[in-house]
């Protein structure tokens, strides 16, 4: 099972991916370090909230976290594109967490279209630019799951809906990071969130 987990109105499922790392991306014990850079002039940013009854926390990298509790995961890129947002649990399961079934064009698209220095969030209102009214008419959040251990988010961005990674091609990090390793000269950015699963 994967960490991260998607929650809507009526619909609870498991992606079964844990930390959203790069889903299929690297061969090696520490997968971080296998990661391209990629060639993009573009700057990522990617900033995980915790939610709880208590108010909401920003989270630093490899912060613990415990299993059931909700978070709001927001992103941002200085130049317009095309991003996915991948979950790699503890144990190396992969999966694309956006865009998924709630989002515009649904898991039909290849990525999910940005605007260039515009913060975008998912919380219970699915994903939205911040500071915008509206949103996605079926509303939808993140949840943190088993399997405990480290888990990652990996956002990957491209300037081309095309050069997109395939949504459900990966099962684990190694394959994620061989394909983004193939696509070495596109313009691409990648950047990930590391965060610990704990027990309730």
């Amino acid at each position: 099972m994967l960490n991260l987990h998607i929650r809507g109105l009526a619909v609870a499922w498991s992606l079964g991916i844990g930390s959203l790392l790069l889903a299929a991306q690297a061969e090696a014990a520490e997968p971080r370090d296998m990661v391209p850079a990629g060639r993009a002039g573009t700057e990522l940013q990617l900033i995980m909230t915790s939610l709880t009854a208590a108010g909401s926390r920003s989270m630093s990298d490899y912060e613990p976290i415990k299993v059931g509790d909700k978070v709001q995961v927001c992103f941002l890129a200085s130049q317009s594109g095309y991003i996915t947002l991948w979950s790699h649990d503890a144990e190396g399961g992969v999966a694309r967490v956006l865009p998924n079934q709630y989002t515009e064009g649904g898991t039909a698209r290849a990525a999910v279209p940005i605007s260039g220095g515009e913060r975008h969030c998912i919380s219970d209102a699915g994903l939205s630019v911040e500071g915008q009214e509206g949103g996605e008419p079926r509303k939808w959040w993140f949840e943190v799951r088993e399997p405990l251990g480290q888990a990652d988010l990996y956002l990957h961005w491209t300037a081309d809906e095309s050069q997109q990674l395939p949504d459900d091609s990966f099962v684990d990090i190694d394959e994620l990071s061989r394909a983004v390793g193939r696509n070495a000269n596109g313009d691409f950015v990648s950047t990930w969130f590391s965060y610990n699963v704990e027990p309730r």
